[in-house]
């Protein structure tokens, strides 16, 4: 049975001294890659993005939920008030797209949300599960 060595594990062979880059593992460089997103800080926790964008960090998002919760928001989707801290949700009214890559947590995009209603609305703006018959928020009005 062969075995190699792993990269940073240091050779058995009196000869080689306890080298990191004899027995056919040379030394390698990692490239540094410039990041191709620049985010200028604009706010604590918030950053704008080249495009125009606004990016909130965990933080500065419960923050602004905290703020709509005080200012007495309702449930974008059905309308109700919160009973629990932990059934309210930040959501987005335009959707994020696929791994965030159209996310923009500007204030004029973000609303108060119950947390099963977020997760049914998925990936799909607030007009588009509005507009979803089958949605949680008519159910739960209507029982």
């Amino acid at each position: 049975m062969t075995s190699r060595l792993k990269l940073n594990e240091r050779c058995p062979i009196p000869e080689h001294r306890g080298s990191k880059t004899c027995c056919g593992r040379g030394r390698f460089t990692r490239l540094k890659t410039k990041r191709a997103v620049v985010e200028k800080r604009v706010g604590y926790g918030v950053y704008q993005l080249p495009d125009g964008r606004i990016r909130r960090d965990k933080v500065a998002l419960r923050r602004v939920k905290d703020e709509f919760l005080r200012a007495g928001k309702v449930c974008a989707a059905c309308g109700e008030g919160f009973a629990d801290y932990g059934d309210v949700e930040l959501g987005h009214i335009e959707s994020c797209g696929m791994n965030g890559h159209k996310r923009d947590d500007a204030i004029g995009n973000l609303m108060l949300i119950h947390r099963e209603e977020n997760r049914e609305q998925g990936s799909r703006s607030l007009a588009e599960y509005l507009a979803d018959p089958n949605r949680i928020g008519l159910r739960r009005v209507a029982s």
